[in-house]
């Protein structure tokens, strides 16, 4: 299955690199580039736009990313709440046996421990 995985994506890799080759030998004009205060003059087209689309990809990266980190962390959050919470409800359910054992006491019935007051 791994032989098969990684035939594809070299055979991906070699498609992608042969379209760059060919979009790049058909795109050679040179443009002039302003960025802010710099100039870039002289530069092929296809530079310009490939790096442009790395640019891109980059910045869609990193913001995948922090969303990533912040999903991670907001669910770390919500499982110690639920544990906190599952805790919680366990101790209450305890204490809710010890009160009903205490009543069954107080009324002088007996008790089965799987069921709880024996109703008689």
């Amino acid at each position: 299955m791994q032989t098969i995985t990684r035939t594809l994506a070299f055979v991906f890799m070699v498609a992608l690199a042969l379209l760059l080759v060919t979009f790049g030998v058909l795109n050679t004009t040179t443009v002039e580039v302003n960025l802010f205060f710099y100039q870039f003059s002289d530069l092929p087209l296809s530079l310009v736009v490939v790096g442009s689309a790395v640019i891109g990809a980059l910045i869609v990266g990193l913001f995948t990313t922090w969303t990533g980190i912040q999903r991670s962390l907001q669910m770390r959050k919500v499982t110690k709440e639920k544990t906190k919470f599952e805790n919680s409800a366990i101790e209450l359910k305890k204490k809710v046996d010890d009160l009903e054992r205490e009543v069954a006491v107080l009324r002088g019935k007996p008790m089965t421990p799987e069921h709880g007051v024996k109703k008689g």
